[in-house]
This record gives structure tokens, C-alpha cells and sequence, in this order.
């Protein structure tokens, strides 16, 4: 005895006007061994509706109706499922009709009551459709794996590059942000990599509610995502970065720790042109190497610090032209003793006016002379100009203690060395006129080439000076054991002094200890009269910033010498 098999369903469309040519389609069908579920519609609205509802295995069409046609179904269908069977059943159209649809994207066209030809033609579409949607997903699987990362599965490297092409094509403001994960190795190497694997999912998952509303994540490789923002606004950009550094600034909780990664961010914007997508990843990655340089949690592409920048080579090229001419000249700001608000000394700054583009930084032009070797003419230039000025001030009667700046790379520099150890200029009591400047940064990065020739300084009688301190990693312990005589305090601890306990606890305990140890002490950024009372009241011996002047010119500081009157004196004499 045989078992009978049951009849396939087949879930069927009609878009026909004629109910009794539904009824003899499906009569057909049914014949063909078919169990039939059909469904007859004959508008718009109710072909929208219909499609909406279920799936269907196949649609036939009418192709002339009151109310429809045929190539508005095909449409229709199209837009909704690309891959379903649409089969044309119609008695009124020609050849010519026939093939426009089949170019349009119908499967079939059958002649209404050709039973014959009819089911062949649903069984070989049937078999079609099934091999098309197999293809398409086939398909699609190989693109997901192509542009999406099989980790947190979010866009990866090739799908950030392709949008980035498409948003630079539009000439769309946009920024990238790439966020680099800190301390991932050890996390790796601690824990092992399936721990790691479970961090950055969630660190993907933080970024993803973050910029859910505001923005597109991707994951480039292991430890590193990127943003992209449909802005050039500066402000809006930070926040975003300083949104993302907090989301994964919380704990992890990772095999029963709460582990900390911290994260470092560049950031370039479509304001700094950028000739192609890779350019503009190049970029941004450059900015997190230069936040992992200065130890600051994100950083913006500068064109003039990208070694392989046109803008910033042609800038260099222009300061090379510039040294010897009246493009660079020294300011000079005072510094002042708090407890009687009398100039003690000053600081010489370089400026470069640019003929074409105006001031150019500080912060531009000397990190751009780092990079490219050219500090140490930079420097000597300094010197030179500075020595001058002194001399110029000592034939008014004017003593003047300044100080320079130096970098590391310039302690190993023997003959500018030798150009300030030579420099015998002093005043009645004997102290050197000439000192030294150099940032606790640089000293960190390489304390050992440093410490010889801070040593030849200090013993000539030159004064030291550790410029921005407590924007390094440097303890006042450890600057014990280097030679030099005085800390100045970093300003972005000063300016917030009155408005932040931790840097008022900072800027306080930083005094007492430095004073502990021998060390006097110079608050920079001393901007109102409130930061400056807060200074004499914890007895820091100097301080410098706008409160009392801007850098000044030469002629304008030595009218103060001149004049005899303390800056700051109103001040001072308020607390007496």
C-alpha cells in the first residue's frame, strides 16, 4: 500500500478584475495537483495591501484592467520583492507588450485558459525563484563578510572607505574620529584573547549607543574604531570625542575584574582639505599618534605637523626664509614676585609674522622645527637675539634676567651649548642673566641625554627653570635628582584654581613640597586678581600671565623697569 503524498501548497496573487478568471486559474492550478490559497486583487492600495500581509510564492497579473495595468503591478512587486515570480496571464496584448514586461522584470506570459503552458511555466519559476533568493543571500553573505567585521559585526575598514569616497563626492561637512584602545595587549597577554574579544564587543557596544542618533560607528581592527559625523563643527565634534573617552572611561567587567582601557582619539574634519578617503584616515590616524605623543586623550589633524603634508612642507620652507629677517621677533612676558609684585625677570617668546598668512603659531612653527631638525637654528636665532636685546637693556642701566627655551635635542647640540655657557653676562650679584627653560615633557621623554648637559648649565650658574609642570609623568621627587632651581606650575591648573578642589590641592601641595625641596616656584597663567591672591596666600614665589601683562616688546618692558612700579601693586597693597 502507498503512502499518498500530500499537494503542495501554493499561496497565489491574482491582480485581475475578473472574478471568473480567478476562478478559472485556480480550477487550473488545482488540476495541476496544486492546494490553492489565492487571492484576487484589483487596485493599487490592494496590491500594496496584499504584499504587506504574507508571503506568496507567485503573482499573476492581468495586463489591461479599469482601474490597474499590468506594468503597474510589476512595479509594485518589484519594489516589495524583487525575486518573486510575476507571470503575466492576459488575452489582450501582443508580442511587442510581451516583451516590454519581461524587459521590465516579469518572468512569464502565459495566454489566459493556456493550462498547458501555464504550469510548466510555475514550476520552472518556482525552481527559479528559489535559486535566485539562494544566490542573493549567497551574495549578501559574501558582502556582509567583505564590509563588516566578523567580531562586533559593524562596518569594518573597506565599507568606512567606500562611505568616506561617497560623503567627499557629496562635498558634505563631515569629521572621522579614530579611537585607538589603550592597554589591550596586556589585557590580551593577561587574560587571553577570547577576554579580549569580550572587551571590545562591549566597547563597540558603548560607541553604538553613542552614536546611535549622532553619527556612524566601524570597526577597523582589533583595538581600533572609527566615527564619522555629518558635521565640520568643532564644538559638536569634541563633545563627541570627550562622549566617547567617557563611555569607555567606566570599568569593564571581564572574568570577574573590573578592568580599565582607556583610549586615545584623532580627529580630522572635512574643514582641513583631504584629496581622497584614504587621506583623510591617514590623517586622523596621525592625530591619535600625536595625542599618544603629548599624552593628551584626543588630538585634531594639524597639516603643518604631518610630515607628508604639502602645506607644512612650503610653511617650513618659508620659516627657513624667515630666520635673519624682521618675520621673527622676540616678545618678552614678565615674570613677577608675589610678595611685592616687582618684575624679577622675564621670558622670551618667539613670534612669526607671516607675510601671506599673518601670525603663525607658536605651537605650529616650533613643533614643525622639532620635526624637521631646524630647532636648533631656531634656537641659536633666539639666543642671539635675546643676547643682543640684554646687551641693549644693560646700556640703558637695565638688568634683566630672561629666559629661553630649550628642547632636548638642543642640550645635545655642543656648540649652541657652548654659545650660553659663554654668554658672561651678569648682574651686581653675580647671577647669570641668561636662563633656561624646558618643558617636564621633553625632560621625560629623555632624562638621561638631558641630564648632561643641565648639568653643564647648572654649574656655570644658570638657572633652570621645568617649564609646565604636572603636564608630564615626572614626580617632584625624581626632579630632585635632576640640577635645576625652579618649577613653574602648568597654567591649565592655575586658571582653575578657584573653581576646581583638585587643582586648588594640586597647585597647593605642588608649592609646599617644591619649596620642601629647595625648588622655588613660578605659577603660570595668572589671569585675575582672585587666582593672584590665592598665590600669596600659599607663598609661590613668582607668577606670569595676563593679569599683569601680555608678552610685551622690548621698548614696552623696559618703560616698566623705567616707571619703577610694580605690576600688580594695587593688589599687593590690598593684602598688606
Amino acid at each position: 500500500m502507498t503512502e499518498d503524498i500530500p499537494a503542495p501548497q501554493l499561496d497565489v496573487l491574482f491582480v485581475e478584475d475578473s472574478e471568473d478568471d480567478a476562478l478559472l486559474l485556480r480550477r487550473q492550478l488545482e488540476h495541476a495537483g496544486y492546494r490553492v490559497n489565492l487571492e484576487r486583487v484589483d487596485t493599487h492600495d490592494a496590491l500594496v495591501d496584499a504584499l504587506g500581509r504574507k508571503h506568496w510564492d507567485v503573482v499573476f497579473s492581468d495586463f489591461s484592467m479599469p482601474q490597474f495595468d499590468g506594468v503597474q503591478a510589476l512595479e509594485i512587486v518589484r519594489e516589495h520583492d524583487r525575486d518573486l515570480p510575476f507571470i503575466v496571464v492576459s488575452g489582450t496584448i501582443g508580442e511587442e507588450r510581451a516583451v516590454q514586461l519581461m524587459k521590465l522584470g516579469a518572468q512569464d506570459y502565459v495566454i489566459k485558459g493556456n493550462a498547458q503552458r501555464l504550469v510548466p511555466a510555475i514550476e520552472r519559476e518556482l525552481r527559479e525563484a528559489k535559486l535566485r533568493r539562494e544566490h542573493r543571500l549567497a551574495q549578501e553573505h559574501i558582502r556582509h563578510l567583505a564590509y563588516y567585521d566578523a567580531l562586533t559585526h559593524l562596518p569594518n575598514r573597506h565599507r568606512l572607505i567606500e562611505d568616506l569616497h561617497h560623503q567627499l563626492g557629496r562635498g558634505a561637512p563631515m569629521a572621522l574620529l579614530i579611537v585607538n584602545l589603550v592597554n589591550l595587549s596586556e589585557i590580551n597577554s593577561t587574560l587571553g584573547y577570547s577576554k579580549g574579544d569580550e572587551l571590545i564587543r562591549e566597547a563597540g557596544s558603548r560607541l553604538q549607543q553613542l552614536t546611535a542618533h549622532n553619527g556612524d560607528l566601524y570597526h577597523l581592527h582589533r583595538k581600533e574604531f572609527a566615527i564619522v559625523l555629518t558635521t565640520d563643527d568643532r564644538a559638536q565634534i569634541e563633545k563627541t570625542a570627550k562622549d566617547a573617552l567617557k563611555a569607555l572611561a567606566a570599568h569593564f567587567p571581564i572574568a570577574g575584574l573590573r578592568i580599565h582601557v582607556g583610549a586615545r582619539i584623532g580627529i580630522v574634519s572635512t574643514a582641513t582639505p583631504a584629496a581622497e578617503a584614504h587621506t583623510l584616515l591617514q590623517q586622523a590616524d596621525l592625530a591619535t599618534k600625536l595625542a599618544k605623543h603629548e599624552g593628551q586623550n584626543y588630538a585634531w589633524y594639524e597639516p603643518e605637523r604631518d610630515p607628508s603634508s604639502p602645506e607644512r612642507l612650503a610653511l617650513l620652507a618659508d620659516l627657513h626664509d624667515a630666520l635673519g629677517t624682521d618675520q621673527l621677533y622676540l616678545v618678552f612676558q614678565p615674570k613677577v614676585r608675589c610678595d611685592t609684585g616687582a618684575i624679577t625677570g622675564c621670558e622670551a617668546l618667539l613670534r612669526w609674522r607671516h607675510p601671506e598668512h599673518g601670525l603663525i603659531a607658536p605651537e605650529v612653527f616650533v613643533r614643525m622645527a622639532e620635526r624637521s631638525g631646524f630647532i636648533d637654528d631656531l634656537t641659536t636665532h633666539v639666543l642671539t637675539r635675546t643676547l643682543d636685546q640684554i646687551h641693549a637693556w644693560r646700556r640703558r642701566g637695565l638688568v634683566v634676567p630672561v629666559a629661553i627655551n630649550l628642547s632636548v635635542r638642543n642640550l645635545l647640540n655642543p656648540q649652541l651649548m657652548s654659545d650660553i655657557l659663554s654668554a658672561d653676562l651678569v648682574d651686581k650679584d653675580g647671577k647669570r642673566q641668561i636662563e633656561i627653560e624646558i618643558t617636564e615633557t621633553a625632560l621625560m621623554l629623555d632624562p638621561d641625554k638631558a641630564m648632561t648637559g643641565l648639568r653643564s648649565l647648572y654649574e656655570s650658574g644658570t638657572r633652570i627653570y621645568v617649564d609646565d609642570f604636572g603636564t608630564g609623568f615626572s614626580s617632584l621627587g625624581y626632579l630632585k635628582k635632576l640640577p635645576i632651581h625652579a618649577i613653574k606650575i602648568d597654567k591649565s591648573f592655575v586658571l582653575d584654581l578657584n573653581h576646581n578642589a583638585d587643582s586648588d590641592t594640586i597647585v597647593r601641595s605642588t608649592i609646599g613640597l617644591a619649596h620642601n625641596l629647595g625648588l622655588r616656584v613660578v605659577a603660570e597663567g595668572v589671569e585675575n586678581r582672585d587666582i593672584w591672591q590665592r598665590l600669596i596666600a600659599y607663598k609661590c614665589d613668582e607668577g606670569q600671565g595676563y593679569y599683569f601683562a601680555t608678552p610685551l616688546s622690548a621698548e614696552n618692558l623696559a618703560g616698566h623697569f623705567t616707571a619703577g612700579k610694580p605690576l600688580g601693586d594695587a593688589l599687593v597693597k590690598g593684602n598688606r
